[in-house]
């Protein structure tokens, strides 16, 4: 409801999970503050397959920060590349900005391991982007910039 009213009164709105923003993209004056911080849903799956790519992945909630993500995937003694801050979010602004990282120049980019994205867009409806469904919006959340075009829920990420 609150993004609806939005796009039709063009309120501006910031998308935050720790509000780690060095540019200050976490921060509005009279915009409306979506806080994603409690959405700490993690969960490990063994086997995943989308376009050419098969194999582990972590679906990860729009709150997670990269310490408790690192905690998580030592349980499976797996690698996936996050934020070199431990309280820095890991769903949401950092790989929305390119996703820099320790990691970054072993794996790539956190940008580049993301392989689905469930977002609520400005009419209110939650969809999975992709590679193959809606994949403008996948390429445009993916290193384009502050996620705005939606609101992040979720993504899932080798």
């Amino acid at each position: 409801m609150v993004l609806v009213g939005e796009r039709d009164s063009l309120v501006d709105h910031r998308n935050r999970n720790t509000g780690h923003d060095f540019g200050g993209r976490s921060l509005g004056a009279g915009s409306i503050s979506i806080w994603t911080h409690h959405l700490k849903s993690l969960e490990f799956i063994p086997e995943f397959a989308v376009g050419e790519y098969t194999g582990m992945a972590v679906r990860i909630g729009a709150g997670v920060e990269a310490s408790e993500l690192f905690n998580y995937m030592a349980r499976y003694n797996i690698t996936v590349v996050a934020p070199g801050g431990s309280t820095v979010g890991v769903g949401g602004g950092w790989f929305a900005v390119g996703g820099h990282g320790a990691l970054t120049s072993l794996h790539g980019l956190g940008a580049d391991q993301v392989l689905s994205i469930q977002v609520v867009t400005a009419d209110g409806r939650l969809v999975t982007a992709d590679p193959f469904t809606n994949e403008d919006l996948f390429f445009a959340l993916r290193g384009g910039g502050g996620s705005k075009p939606s609101n992040i829920f979720r993504r899932l990420v080798c």
